[in-house]
């Protein structure tokens, strides 16, 4: 697939490096992207890249990372806040949900922010790639899930863990999926429905996810 792209030649090295691999792993997928071809686009050489991250891999770690970092450390200072409050009991369903949604639906906001998307799309097409797929989950996302699957684990003993997992699963999927698909909703409803409106969203979301997590 052939892209075009206007780069910003105003921004340094590193992130006309990182802001061209963005969108061409987009485009084209991580594996199908040549080093070549990020620093011919980016107009720098293949050493810059050796000198800023070291390699392809590294580059798609720190796309993740500048955009996930911030996400998760506002999930972890809510959950700790919906801690406290709770004072010894276990965190309110809707708290935990409150926690892991809410930022990373306003980090997407306005629906415009293309570049969000597009990381989005290059992580699940990670799926042609196993291996690193499941080195991106360990080291961005692996630590999250497993304080939100405790505390959820805390709020609902009642459930097996197998079955924690599969609501947990489909939650992740829904909150995925509601997101990129958001603009849809606003069409088929005929505007009844505002995609803009992220709080009113996000609060729909909670109600439909934890009626799923208590269904007997």
């Amino acid at each position: 697939m052939e892209v075009n792209k206007v780069i910003d030649e105003q921004l340094d090295t590193r992130d006309r490096l990182l802001n061209t691999a963005l969108w061409l792993f987009a485009e084209q997928g991580f594996k199908a992207t040549s080093l070549r071809q990020i620093t011919q686009k980016a107009g720098a050489n293949v050493a810059s890249v050796n000198y800023h991250f070291g390699s392809k891999k590294e580059m798609l770690n720190e796309l993740i990372r500048r955009r996930v970092e911030p996400l998760n450390k506002r999930r972890f200072a809510l959950l700790e806040k919906y801690r406290v409050e709770a004072a010894g009991q276990p965190i309110p369903l809707e708290k935990i949900f409150e926690a892991f949604f809410l930022p990373f639906f306003q980090s997407v906001a306005p629906y415009t922010d293309k570049d969000t998307m597009d990381l989005i799309h290059i992580i699940e097409r990670l799926t042609e790639q196993p291996t690193l797929r499941q080195a991106v989950y360990d080291e961005h996302f692996k630590k999250l899930s497993i304080t939100i699957l405790e505390a959820l684990s805390e709020t609902l003993p009642e459930l097996e863990p197998a079955e924690l997992h599969w609501r947990f699963h489909f939650s992740v999927t829904l909150m995925l999926s509601s997101m990129s698909t958001r603009q849809r909703v606003g069409n088929s409803s005929k505007e009844l429905c505002a995609p803009e409106d992220i709080e009113g969203m996000v609060a729909r979301l909670i109600q439909f996810i934890c009626a799923g997590f208590r269904a007997k």
